[in-house]
């Protein structure tokens, strides 16, 4: 279902913008990433998992069972998908694909500063304050990196 999201993202007419609240994983952390360039944010604390695709992940969560044949066919399945995810982010995070394939042997967390350096996202929203010290503070580079809600 993730992935028919992201084809129905990448056929709007329009931009999309992408906001992580708490935690985005697995799908949900490509698809935050998959917005439009400069609209894909998060809030202070929100994290993202970034997972390659898994068994659970297709529905498969089930012990595999019955010939090779069979078997194969169902990790065949798996590697497609992972390629499919692993060229995503290639496109919208600018990471070369081996990094990518690399970074994701294991689960990947990241903070939300490190989404931004990852090229996940564009903009941590702070919330606004009643003067602008923490704003500053935090935006210290110029409010590129981040904006008020």
């Amino acid at each position: 279902a993730g992935l028919a999201v992201y084809d129905t993202m990448n056929n709007m007419g329009y931009e999309i913008s992408t906001l992580n609240l708490g935690i985005a994983a697995s799908i949900s952390g490509f698809l935050c990433g998959a917005g439009t360039a400069g609209k894909r944010m998060c809030l202070p604390n929100a994290r993202f998992l970034l997972q390659t695709p898994k068994l659970e992940d297709m529905g498969l969560s089930q012990v595999l069972y019955g010939q090779a044949s069979d078997v194969k066919i169902e990790a065949e399945e798996i590697m497609r998908q992972r390629e499919k995810v692993y060229r995503g982010l290639e496109k919208h995070t600018g990471r070369p694909y081996e990094k990518i394939r690399d970074d994701l042997t294991r689960d990947l967390y990241l903070t939300a500063p490190e989404a931004i350096d990852y090229g996940l996202i564009d903009k941590v929203l702070l919330p606004l304050q009643k003067d602008d010290k923490d704003y500053q503070k935090m935006a210290a580079d110029g409010g590129k990196n981040f904006g008020k809600i």
